[in-house]
C-alpha cells in the first residue's frame, strides 16, 4: 500500500459490523494497516451501543443481519451524527436496500466480496477529508480563541463601506454605554467627540477608502457624554474582486494610560518652584502645580475647577503689568486665549503680572507661555504658563528708577531751601524783634494775646524750617550738628507744632500723661547726641501718618489714642509711638520705608517716612513697623554713645 503513510497521518478509529466471523476478522487485519483502534461488532444493536460509547470516525457495515440489520444501525447513528462516514457492504442485488441507504446518506457502498483495492481508496480519500476537516476545525478553534481574546481586550466594530455598523462586540457594549441595538445601523458619529477636529476624519477617511490602513490616537464620548481615548485601527476588508466590503475597527482604551502620563507632568511641574498653570488646545485648564494651588489657598484640582479656574482675577491693576482687565472675553477660555496672544504677540516689557499671596504681600511674576504637542493624540498640544517670581528684581529696578527720580528731586529740593532760608530768615528775625518790643514796651490789655500770637507763629517758621530740612534730606545736603539734646523735650516740641490739627482729632498721651500746651518740655531727662529738629521732623511725620489714618476711622474721640513712650534702656533709648486707628495695609507694611511708597491716594509723593528712617540710621538707631490689634506700632531704638 503505497498511500498507507497518508492514512497512518490522521489518527481514528473503525468500527467493522458484520455477523461472519472470517470476514470480521480479515477486514480487521486489512484495517490495522490504516488505525490502531479498529473496533467489531456481531451485529446492528452491537454495533451502535458500540458507536455510543466510542463514537469511530469510520463505521463498515454488512447490510443484512440478524436482531439489526446494517441499515437500520446507520439511521440511528446519522441521528447521533449526520455526519458519520458510513460504508454499506452487501452480497444481495437489492435496488430496494441500495435507495434506502441514499436516501439516509450512506456515504459508500460496496459489493460482496469486497474489492479491498476500493476499500483502500475510500479509506484514503476519508483519511485526506478527515485530515482537511480536523484541521479546519483546529483553525476554527483557534480563530474563536483569537476572537475571545481580542474581544476581552479591544473594542471591535464592523462597519459597512458606508460606515454603518453591523457589528460591536461587548467591550464596545462595556466602554461606550451604548446597547448593540443602538450602536447597530448608526454611524461612529454616535460616539464621536464634538471638540475632536473634522480634519482628523477627513485624513482617516482619505487613507481608508484608498484601501490603507489607518491608525492614530482619538477621543470619543461615552453615551453619558464622557470623555474616553482610544488607540485606533482601521483594516479595510477587501472581497475576491479586490473592493472594499467592509472595515474592521480595533481599538484599545487608553483612558488610563493618558491619564498616568497626565499624573506624571503633574509631578514633574510640581517638582518646579514657579507657579504653573497647563491648558489643553481648548484653553481649558488642565494642570495647576503644587505652588499654584497654594497660592490660590486650593487643596486639589476639584477645589480649583470648584472655584472657577480663573487665576486672571488674581492679577492686580498696576502700571506696566497686566492685569484681568486686558484678558477681555465672554469666558475663562476666550480669556486664557487672549492671556496667550498677549505674551505671544504683546509688548515684551508689560508680559508680567502682579498678585497678593495668602498672607497679603504683593508679589511680581513673569509669564511665560509655551506649547508642546500631544505626543498620544494628532494635532493635540498643551499651553503651558509659567509665573516666575521676580519681585526682588523689580524691586531692584524700581530702586534704579527712584534714584534717578531722587537725583533730580534733589537738585531741585537743593535750589528751593537756598531760595526759602533768605525770606524766612528775614521773617524769623522781624519776629523776634516784634516779641522783644512786645515785651519791653507794650502796654496795651492784648500784650499778652499778642505775644502768644508771635509764639504760635514762631512754631510755624520752626515748621517750614522742618519742611525745609526736609528738602535738604532729600538733596543729601543738611547742615544740622548733632549736640547733647533730651529726647523728651523734642517730642513735646513736635506736639506743640501738631497740637493745633489733634486736638480736633484724637487724644494724645506721653508716658502715660495727657498732652497739651502746658505739659512741661523738661518734665523727664532722657539725653542723647543728636540734631533736635531732625529728630522733631521724625516724630512729627509718624504723628501726622497717624493724624491722617483717623480721618478713616469711625471710632468716636474720646475711643481715640496716641500713645508716645520714651524709655531710657541700659544701652538703648527706645520711643515707641502707637495709634488704635485701624494699622497700615498688609501690602503696604513691607515696603512702608522705601521712598515713593504710600497707602494714601492723596498724599504726595511718599518721601516721609523714608525720611525719618535716612534721619533715624544717621542717628545710629533702627525704626521699625507694626500691627497690633488696634492700630500701628512705631518703634525708634537709638543705641546710647559715649557723650550721650
Amino acid at each position: 500500500m503505497s498511500n498507507l503513510k497518508t492514512s497512518e497521518s490522521v489518527d481514528f478509529s473503525i468500527l467493522v459490523v458484520d455477523d461472519t466471523p472470517f470476514i470480521v476478522e480479515a477486514l480487521k487485519t486489512f484495517l490495522s494497516s490504516f488505525s490502531a483502534d479498529v473496533l467489531e461488532a456481531a451485529n446492528g444493536k452491537e454495533g451502535l451501543e458500540i458507536y455510543k460509547k466510542r463514537r469511530p470516525a469510520f463505521v463498515i457495515t454488512d447490510i443484512v443481519m440478524p436482531v439489526m440489520n446494517g441499515l437500520e444501525m446507520s439511521k440511528e447513528i446519522k441521528k447521533i451524527d449526520k455526519n458519520a462516514f458510513i460504508v454499506l457492504t452487501t452480497a444481495l442485488e437489492d435496488s430496494d436496500k441500495l435507495v434506502e441507504a441514499i436516501e439516509i446518506s450512506i456515504d459508500k457502498y460496496l459489493p460482496k466480496p469486497i474489492d479491498l483495492k476500493r476499500l483502500e481508496k475510500i479509506l484514503l480519500e476519508f483519511a485526506e477529508v478527515l485530515a482537511t476537516k480536523n484541521a479546519a476545525n483546529k483553525n476554527r478553534k483557534l480563530l474563536e480563541e483569537y476572537k475571545k481574546a481580542l474581544d476581552s481586550a479591544a473594542i471591535l466594530t464592523i462597519t459597512d463601506p458606508d460606515g454603518i455598523i453591523k457589528y460591536v462586540n461587548d467591550e464596545f457594549v462595556h466602554t461606550t454605554g451604548f446597547s448593540k441595538e443602538e450602536a447597530i445601523g448608526n454611524s461612529h458619529s454616535i460616539i464621536r467627540h464634538p471638540e475632536t477636529p473634522k480634519g482628523l476624519f477627513r485624513a482617516m477617511w482619505h487613507d481608508i477608502k484608498n484601501k490603507k490602513i489607518w491608525k492614530g490616537v482619538i477621543e470619543n464620548k461615552t453615551k453619558d457624554g464622557e470623555s474616553f481615548f482610544v488607540d485606533n485601527t482601521i483594516v479595510p476588508i477587501l472581497g475576491v474582486d479586490g473592493e472594499i466590503v467592509e472595515y474592521i475597527g480595533i481599538s484599545f482604551d487608553i483612558t488610563g494610560i493618558r491619564d498616568m502620563s497626565h499624573r506624571n507632568l503633574q509631578s514633574i511641574f510640581d517638582a518646579d518652584e514657579s507657579l504653573i498653570i497647563v491648558t489643553d488646545d481648548r484653553f481649558e485648564i488642565t494642570i495647576a502645580n503644587k505652588a499654584m494651588l497654594k497660592m490660590l489657598e486650593v487643596e486639589s484640582m476639584s477645589e480649583f475647577y470648584k472655584n472657577g479656574g480663573a487665576i486672571y482675577d488674581r492679577f492686580l491693576l498696576r502700571d506696566g503689568f497686566l492685569s484681568k482687565d486686558d484678558l477681555v472675553g465672554s469666558g475663562h477660555k476666550d480669556r486664557y486665549k487672549k492671556f496667550k496672544k498677549l505674551l505671544t504677540d504683546g509688548d515684551k516689557r508689560h508680559r508680567k503680572v502682579a498678585m497678593l499671596t495668602p498672607s497679603g504681600e504683593e508679589r511680581y511674576y513673569a509669564v511665560r507661555v509655551s506649547t508642546i504637542s500631544d505626543k498620544m493624540i494628532h494635532n493635540r498640544h498643551y499651553n503651558i504658563f509659567s509665573f516666575v517670581d521676580i519681585t526682588e528684581l523689580e524691586f531692584m529696578r524700581q530702586q534704579q528708577i527712584d534714584n534717578i527720580k531722587l537725583s533730580s528731586i534733589g537738585k531741585l529740593a537743593a535750589g528751593i531751601t537756598h531760595e526759602i532760608n533768605t525770606p524766612l530768615t528775614y521773617i524769623k528775625g522781624n519776629l523776634e524783634i516784634l516779641k522783644m518790643d512786645l515785651k519791653s514796651s507794650c502796654a496795651s490789655d492784648l500784650k499778652d494775646e499778642f505775644i502768644s500770637y508771635c509764639e504760635a507763629m514762631e512754631d510755624g517758621i520752626k515748621r517750614m524750617s522742618s519742611i525745609v530740612e526736609s528738602m535738604r534730606e532729600i538733596a543729601g545736603v543738611s547742615r544740622d550738628e548733632k549736640m547733647p539734646i533730651n529726647v523728651y523735650t523734642t517730642i513735646v516740641y513736635s506736639l506743640r507744632m501738631v497740637y493745633n490739627r489733634a486736638k480736633q482729632i484724637c487724644n494724645i498721651r506721653v508716658n502715660g500723661r495727657p498732652f497739651d500746651m502746658l505739659l512741661d518740655k523738661d518734665g523727664e531727662r532722657i539725653m542723647m547726641m543728636a540734631a533736635p529738629q531732625r529728630l522733631e521732623q521724625v516724630w512729627i511725620i509718624i504723628l501726622n501718618n497717624a493724624l491722617d489714618e483717623f480721618n478713616k476711622s469711625k471710632l468716636a474721640f474720646n475711643d481715640r489714642f496716641i500713645d508716645i513712650e520714651v524709655l531710657e534702656k541700659l544701652d538703648t533709648i527706645n520711643v515707641t509711638i502707637k495709634d488704635n486707628a485701624g494699622g497700615i495695609e498688609d501690602s503696604i507694611l513691607p515696603h512702608i520705608f522705601e521712598i515713593f511708597k504710600s497707602s494714601k491716594p492723596q498724599s504726595g509723593m511718599g518721601v516721609g517716612l523714608n525720611i525719618a528712617k535716612t534721619i533715624v540710621e544717621d542717628h545710629n538707631g533702627t525704626i521699625s513697623a507694626a500691627n497690633n490689634s488696634e492700630g500701628a506700632v512705631f518703634e525708634i531704638v537709638f543705641k546710647k554713645n559715649e557723650e550721650s
